[in-house]
């Protein structure tokens, strides 16, 4: 009886010692979780684009005629009065990083001129009548152009004179002569041209208008 016994024992010692060995290797999903502080300092740098344009309005007045017996050169004819200058100024509140010795940032500058109604309707449709002259057209400043604190012209153009002192540039733009401003597109021929544009034009207003666009920007940048 005791034989038996043993003989029925020794598969289970065996199975045993078999999933031992089997698996000797084990692995555990075990995790590691730690946080760590890194201590950083956000700085924002000072705000150098607060600029104020200043312009004061300036009325002038257009007169039309043919500019002599049946002229027709669309550049005769028109004068203008009572606009040989217009002065604005450019001020900005950060004067320190422009007139350091070795200067961050720097003020630039460009405009254009356009004319547009003046009228409340806005059907006065000057410039189916009139239009800038070259010589106004070449006032304008296409490109940024750098201003410094000494002063001087923009582009070389010498109709266009600024000043510098303290945060503020004060511009004198000096207009061509007066029949050189404005011309006509097409000027009236007969009786019946010249009455529709008598009807559309006398004693209305319009806007010389002058788009002037100025930054302050970061040097190198």
């Amino acid at each position: 009886m005791k034989k038996k016994l043993l003989i029925a024992m020794i598969p289970v010692l065996g199975m045993g010692t078999l999933v031992g060995s089997g698996f000797s290797a084990w692995v555990f999903g075990n995790e590691a979780l730690e946080t760590f502080n890194f201590n950083g300092a956000v700085t924002v740098e000072p705000a150098t684009g607060d600029l104020t344009l200043d312009c004061t309005e300036k009325n002038f007045s257009v007169t039309l005629d043919q500019g002599g017996k049946e002229n027709v050169d669309n550049a005769v004819g028109v004068t203008v009065s009572n606009l040989s200058t217009i002065t604005f100024s450019l001020t900005t509140n950060d004067t320190t990083v422009i007139e350091a010795a070795e200067p961050k940032y720097e003020a630039e500058i460009k405009w254009s001129f356009s004319l547009t109604d003046g009228s409340e309707t806005g059907t006065t449709n000057v410039n189916t009548y009139l239009a800038l002259t070259t010589d106004m057209s070449n006032l304008g400043v296409n490109d940024y152009a750098a201003l410094t604190t000494t002063g001087g012209t923009l582009n070389s153009n010498g109709n266009i004179k600024y000043t510098y002192s303290a945060g503020t540039w004060a511009f004198t733009i000096t207009m061509p002569s007066k029949d050189k401003i404005l011309n006509y597109v097409d000027k009236p021929s007969t009786y019946a041209e010249w009455e529709k544009m008598n009807n559309d034009l006398d004693g209305k207003k319009f806007n010389l208008v002058s788009s002037i666009d100025a930054r302050i920007v970061e040097i190198g940048a």
